[in-house]
């Protein structure tokens, strides 16, 4: 029996990402401080995915991210599938990454990310300018991926933390 609350324990603390991950995309979370600062957001999912999908793919799978990403388009009235491509982009550069990297750091995943990011950007940007009409503020989608950067240090930090007392251990350790 303690055998089993003890498992029971464990996969409940390994969906705390993925909480994370549909919360902040149902709830628009996305700590937009524009009215304090007119400037600074931030995009918390990109953040989830990349360090998840890096470091343990098995916490997050393709398919939540996918529908994570839809259910954001839903709730933010943006083109559908635009956050889910992005999501989906960020997931498969954090991927490809993760099987190329023989060592892994902050640092080196920080290099990582922002790759990641002006690949996601940028493709959900010649999505949106092809087949939407929705007007584009360039530099939003800039000052959300630089904002996004700058935050992952914390976000590593607290997820490598969590990680270690919760006893989710890398894949590759």
């Amino acid at each position: 029996m303690a055998i089993a609350l003890k498992n029971l324990k464990f996969h409940l603390a390994r969906l705390l990402p993925l909480l994370l991950l549909y919360g902040f995309s149902i709830t628009t979370l996305d700590l937009n401080l524009t009215g304090y600062f007119s400037i600074v957001s931030f995009n918390l999912q990109l953040l989830i995915i990349f360090y998840w999908v890096l470091r343990n793919p098995e916490v997050l799978g393709f398919g939540h991210i996918f529908f994570a990403g839809i259910l954001n388009d839903i709730i933010t009235n943006f083109p559908l599938g635009s956050s889910a491509l992005m999501y989906l982009v960020v997931a498969a550069t954090a991927n490809y990454f993760r099987a190329k990297a023989i060592r892994k750091y902050l640092m080196l995943d920080w290099l990582f990310l922002l790759i990641a990011l002006v690949f996601a950007y940028a493709f959900v940007l010649f999505i949106l300018a092809k087949f939407s009409s929705v007007e584009i503020i360039y530099d939003q989608f800039f000052y959300n991926g630089f904002f996004t950067l700058l935050l992952y240090p914390i976000i590593y930090i607290l997820f490598k933390f969590y990680s270690n007392l919760v006893g989710i251990r890398d894949t590759d350790d």
